[in-house]
């Protein structure tokens, strides 16, 4: 790898001199988690039919019961309203704790996770990038994507 300092690096990215940056080789094909990249779509559609599921059972099941033994006491009434914002934070509580063990999880392994300088390596086309990423990061894209089009 050629070295060369931070500022001289910054300079040739800013002037379009790239042939000074090292790329990392890529993948031949694409990765797909189903095949192929429509398929990739409909996972992130099941997981969007699946959170309200999920979210409703957790509902009825934990977060009903424990926001009304927690929010009942001596001086204090449980009314509905409270009830529903307890709902909804333990909701995104929930969620926000998903996401992030499973980014944790299928990236923890990638070269970029410790060392930031791998990010964007190897990436040469803008927009889109044209780095391709492996299938439990496809996975963890998929999840997300789900919940925000839910």
């Amino acid at each position: 790898m050629y070295k060369q300092g931070f500022v001289d690096l910054v300079v040739d990215v800013v002037s379009f001199r790239y042939e000074s940056v090292a790329y990392a080789p890529l993948q031949a094909e694409p990765v797909h988690l189903l095949g192929s990249r429509l398929a990739d779509y409909g996972l992130a559609l099941a997981f969007a039919l699946c959170f309200p599921l999920v979210r409703t059972v957790l509902r009825r099941l934990i977060y009903e019961p424990a926001g009304r033994a927690l929010l009942q006491g001596p001086q204090s009434k449980s009314t509905g309203e409270q009830l529903r914002k307890w709902n909804e934070s333990c909701w995104k509580l929930t969620v926000y704790i998903l996401f992030t063990v499973v980014g944790i999880l299928v990236s923890y392994r990638e070269e970029w996770f410790t060392d930031t300088r791998y990010l964007w390596l190897g990436c040469s086309q803008f927009p889109p990038c044209n780095l391709h990423d492996n299938k439990g990061v496809l996975l963890f894209y998929c999840m997300e994507t789900g919940f925000y089009i839910q």
